[in-house]
């Protein structure tokens, strides 16, 4: 079994936020997030931003250090 914790944009938009997270992700082999950014989407209510290309390389860099798989996806 490969068990993936999805971050989603439960991180609101920010890195900090993010990276705080990792620690808490327990015994996941990967985790997800996606690229998609719903600013700025006509009647969308979001409740954060995706993270910039800068910081989802980083937070890829952290995951990695982890030994866990680093997922993205566009929605």
């Amino acid at each position: 079994m490969y068990l993936i914790a999805e971050l989603g944009l439960a991180h609101l938009g920010s890195l900090d936020i993010a990276l705080a997270m990792l620690p808490y992700l327990g015994k996941a082999d990967a985790i997800k997030t996606q690229t998609y950014d719903p600013c700025g989407v006509p009647g969308a209510r979001p409740i954060g931003r995706a993270l910039n290309e800068t910081e989802l390389d980083l937070l890829a860099y952290e995951v990695g250090k982890m030994g866990k798989g680093f997922i993205l996806t566009p929605h």
